[in-house]
């Protein structure tokens, strides 16, 4: 075919296949049409245009993508040919990503392996291309088949998954060793190179983050690669010292930062998700991660690496030796071992003295930068020593006034949590655990009594640190908004440790007519016990059992406000989350005593659901996600025996789902142990007290239980989410109203009996980066109260912790009314007035949906029927919240707060 022929062909397939996209029944055609267009015998032009064609018909997303077995061929037979032009290569390439992306799903299971091997190919091939562009689309392509291959159900559930898995960790690992190991000389700094392993590892963090079940073939591979790694290194060093003593291995890269310095911190990373996403530790895995630990500690030795590599390294090691110390603490609870945690706390204990030399090493060479980055790296991983230390350096070499605050504060931060730390590990903390050794013994028992009261005011002082100190650092508008909020449930749920710890401390103590400090016995309590000095006991245990709860779904209201939040946090923040639920239901059920949910005056506890036993149980199973049948059997039969429990489940956050972190498989064995022991104390209960014997040993196996599952909960690491470091203002929206007349609501005042007619303008700020642009539909919800008991109203101003505090008990209490409106149907919609004859007040809600513009705005108007309200001044609280494209409901948190009013007699002249 001639040169005109060919530029005539190159025309047609270019009209014919922009009058195709407009017409979905001609789709298939044209896409047979240039599927022959690219056959040997048309010219290189030809070809070219024709797969610029098929690119362009691809493109057009709101039609399907038909392929068949020739279509493949065709372009897997170019993608084989080397002869041919680059932009051959990846115009076949991009429709080839095209088609499996669209088709992966419904490729039979059997020819995935073949196909990806076709497709590695074609990769290997493109990779030793000159072209950094090319190479980038070429890892890009496998990053993409082989996420969407592995996130195939079939796939991951038979062991075609785990093979596809090691080929593609296999593949990776080989092209990054063969492009950090050329042939000259490993010193050949290049950025481009750097920038193809870093995407090379993105692939590897991908898999790890997105796929649970490689976790172990990572880590595996990760551990031979770092070996072939150091012995590679460490010939190249001795022939660096044979060929000139003098001669320093020069380090290299743009920024002064050697390649294999990189690709080991990003390497880091990688093993740090492994872990903290393992599940269960077998046998297998415990060899592994025995061959890995002594893999890090070599690179621990080496002189090569910086002082900043070291410690990341050192600080894996720290995390893999908490981990360790955490496992065996929960089995503990099933097979008791005194002191089988020592050699783990001491491994702890050690490797935070060797961080703290290499952090005094990178502080002397005024690495600023890298040090906050290893104190981040640290208090994300729960080592509070490192963290301390270098925040507190850190303090004088910052300059600007913001910077200063933010580092102070993360010092004080951090050194209350590492005070909270040393005491646990200590072995004053760890005698605080209940074991026959401390409990039950006469000599030991002043001892336990000093210790446990050591353990009070050492979590009294954290959580006053935080509240006085720290907090006050952090009132800087909506720019630290998540770290306030954070600090605030730290320091609650410390408080609420505290009290429960109070409480146990006045029933386990108890004595037989001496002075504090006695011996505890079993049958002390039901002797110096009644009705009015257990019902008062009993009252506390349930009061902070509610607490406990109510700071777990704060929690879950944390999630749901933080839009953008990375995985890792999200794990984090639901492992705490988990933790206060399961020491909520553990208080909750502390006291066995039969048809307790039943007394009238506990009954405050609980809500229009349920009462607070049933809320505590379906709160607790709404979080676990991998308890045996048999512990979940025994929390739906204690659902099923508490009386006036509707039987359904509330409204819960579709994108609060508890991921399977290492720290929530412990948490899930703790569980287990509690609810089989509750379940057990309950029986045992029921039949004492129906023959008349109230059995003092269950009225002390409860409290025992309790601090029991407290001291283990307590013993696993507090981490800090990554996202407390990502300052910036949290997604939020601003609510301004205006009556009728245009008039600022904010200051209104308006006769008695009158209504509030509402123009409101709603303003979505602070969008993250990864979403695409505002909502369609906004929801928010209008409240105001009035106090009965009052003839009129003062709005008492909070300030401080107390603001905080009230400010997030309302937007709870309006998220849980708005969540309920949003998902399903409520008692009313729209404008109603609820009061209830024995309330001391009453809530007017009203509920209205704001439909966004480009720039994030919404309009509406309403009537708030205020008509009922006494002289006096109110304020309208508001929240608001959306449904995003996934189905997940997030939460706002609001830019400003809702107007006041006054309503007042009109004077009359």
């Amino acid at each position: 075919m001639d040169s005109s022929e060919d530029d005539f062909s190159a025309v047609m397939l270019i009209s014919l296949s922009r009058i195709a996209s407009r017409w979905m029944l001609l789709i298939p055609t044209q896409i047979e049409m240039l599927t022959f267009f690219q056959s040997d015998e048309r010219s290189v032009h030809v070809q070219a245009t024709s797969l610029r064609c098929h690119r362009f018909i691809l493109s057009k997303r709101d039609c399907n993508i038909p392929s068949t077995p020739g279509t493949m061929d065709k372009l897997f037979g170019i993608l084989h040919k080397s002869q041919l032009q680059p932009t051959l290569h990846l115009e076949a390439l991009r429709i080839l990503n095209e088609i499996l992306l669209f088709n992966l799903s419904i490729i039979p299971c059997m020819e995935i392996p073949e196909l990806f091997i076709n497709l590695s190919a074609v990769v290997k091939n493109i990779l030793q291309s000159s072209t950094p562009s090319a190479r980038l689309l070429a890892v890009s392509v496998l990053a993409d088949i082989s996420g969407k291959i592995l996130g195939r159900v079939d796939m991951a559930s038979g062991g075609t998954g785990r093979t596809l898995a090691l080929q593609v960790i296999s593949f990776v690992l080989d092209q990054i060793l063969s492009l950090v190991t050329p042939n000259v000389d490993i010193y050949q700094a290049d950025s481009a190179v750097e920038l193809e392993v870093k995407r090379l590892l993105d692939i590897l963090f991908n898999l790890v983050e997105n796929h649970l079940y490689v976790q172990c073939l990572m880590l595996n591979n990760i551990c031979l690669v770092i070996d072939r790694l150091m012995k590679m290194l460490n010939n190249v060093m001795d022939t660096e010292k044979t060929d000139s003593s003098n001669h320093e291995i020069a380090e290299f890269g743009r920024h002064g930062k050697p390649l294999l310095s990189n690709l080991m911190l990003y390497v880091s990373k990688i093993m740090v998700s492994c872990l903290l996403n393992l599940e269960e530790v077998d046998a297998e895995t415990s060899q592994i991660l025995d061959a890995l630990k002594l893999q890090v500690e070599n690179v621990c030795k080496c002189n090569y690496f910086g002082s900043y590599t070291g410690i990341r390294y050192f600080l894996f090691l720290h995390l893999l030796s908490t981990f360790s110390c955490m496992r065996h603490t929960a089995e503990e609870l099933k097979f008791p071992r005194r002191n089988a945690s020592l050699s783990f706390v001491n491994s702890i204990l050690q490797l935070d003295k060797f961080t703290l030399d290499y952090t005094k090493k990178m502080l002397e060479g005024n690495s600023y930068w890298y040090s906050y980055k290893a104190g981040k790296t640290a208090a994300c991983q729960g080592a509070w020593s490192t963290a301390a230390f270098i925040f507190k350096q850190l303090i004088t070499v910052v300059q600007s006034n913001s910077c200063s605050s933010w580092v102070k504060s993360l010092a004080k931060f951090s050194n209350s949590e590492e005070q909270i730390q040393l005491f646990l590990l200590s072995d004053e903390g760890m005698s605080i655990v209940p074991s026959e050794s401390n409990i039950g013994e006469r000599g030991c028992t002043s001892a336990f009594r000093t210790n446990y009261c050591n353990y009070v005011k050492n979590l009294r002082r954290a959580s006053d640190t935080l509240q006085d100190e720290i907090l006050a650092a952090f009132d800087m508008g909506h720019t630290f908004s998540f770290q306030r909020w954070f600090l605030t449930f730290r320091a609650k749920v410390l408080n609420t440790v505290v009290d429960m710890l109070k409480l146990l401390d006045t029933i386990l103590f108890i004595q037989d007519g001496t002075g504090s400090g006695g011996q505890p016995e079993e049958g002390i309590l039901l002797r110096h016990t009644s009705s009015q000095t257990l019902d008062p006991l009993i009252f506390s245990s349930m009061e902070v059992s509610c607490r406990m709860m109510k700071l777990a779904r704060e929690m879950d209201l944390l999630l749901a406000s933080s839009m953008g939040m990375d995985r890792q946090s999200v794990m984090s923040v639901s492992a705490l989350a988990l933790s206060c639920s399961l020491m909520a239901f553990t208080a909750g059920f502390a006291f066995p005593v039969p048809n307790l949910h039943s007394s009238e005056s506990f009954r405050k506890f609980g809500n229009s659901d349920g009462p607070l036993h049933a809320l505590l149980v379906e709160d607790l199973v709404g979080r676990v996600r991998h308890i045996d049948c048999e512990t979940r059997k025994y929390l739906l039969l204690l659902l099923k025996s508490i009386p006036n429990y509707k039987g359904c489940f509330s409204p819960r956050f579709r994108n609060e789902g508890s991921y399977a972190s290492h720290e929530a498989i412990v948490l899930h064995k703790i569980c287990t142990y509690s609810v089989g022991e509750i379940f057990s104390l309950q029986n045992e209960a029921t039949r004492l007290y129906q023959d008349g014997d109230a059995g003092s040993q269950i009225l002390n196996r409860g409290p025992l239980l309790l601090l029991n599952v407290i001291s283990k909960v307590m013993l696993i690491p507090f981490r800090t989410p990554h996202h407390f470091f990502r300052v910036r203002p949290s997604l939020s929206s601003e609510l301004f109203l205006t009556n009728e007349d245009g008039q600022t609501v904010h200051g209104l005042s308006i006769s008695p009996g009158s209504h509030l007619s509402l123009n409101l303008c709603l303003q979505f700020k602070n969008m993250p980066a990864g979403m695409p642009g505002p909502p369609k539909k906004v929801y928010c919800i209008l409240d105001c109260t009035v106090q009965h008991s009052q003839t009129s109203t003062v709005i008492r101003q909070c300030k401080g912790q107390e603001a905080q505090s009230t400010k997030i008990d309302d937007m709870m209490e309006l998220n849980e009314k708005l969540l309920r409106y949003v998902v399903g149907p409520t008692e009313a919609h729209g404008l109603h007035c609820r009061a209830r004859p024995n309330d001391s007040c009453s809530v007017v809600n009203e509920y209205v949906s704001f439909e966004l513009n480009d720039r994030g705005q919404g309009f509406t108007s309403c009537l708030f029927d205020v008509s009922s309200f006494p002289i006096g001044s109110y304020r309208i609280k508001w929240h608001s919240g959306f449904v995003d494209s996934g189905g997940s409901y997030w939460s706002l948190l609001n830019a400003n707060d809702g107007p006041l009013f006054t309503v007042r007699e009109v004077e009359t002249v």
